[in-house]
């Protein structure tokens, strides 16, 4: 609770592509909903960026609607993320 507080101060303070810098946080860039799925499976991510150059609106809003209605995998992914945060 108090990172998600910090979370939106952080990343206004931080240089693009350094937001998984922060422990805990997992997060990709997203150019469509296939990529948005694939990350949330395989990486767990917990924050998306997307481009404001390039997203339209419509697709943003398919792209958040993927990121909030996929989970992540089991198994090998899980095992994954959990050695990265050991790591980290």
């Amino acid at each position: 609770p108090a990172q998600g507080r910090r979370l939106p101060q952080q990343i206004q303070r931080s240089a693009r592509g350094r937001l998984n810098k922060f422990r805990g946080i997992r997060c990709a860039l997203c150019h469509n909903e296939i990529e948005t799925r694939l990350a949330r499976m395989h990486n767990d991510i917990n924050a998306l960026a997307l481009s404001g150059g390039v997203t339209t609106i419509r697709q943003a809003k398919k792209i958040i609607r993927a990121f909030l209605d996929t989970d992540a995998l089991s198994g090998k992914y899980r095992r994954r993320m959990d050695e990265i945060e050991l790591k980290n």
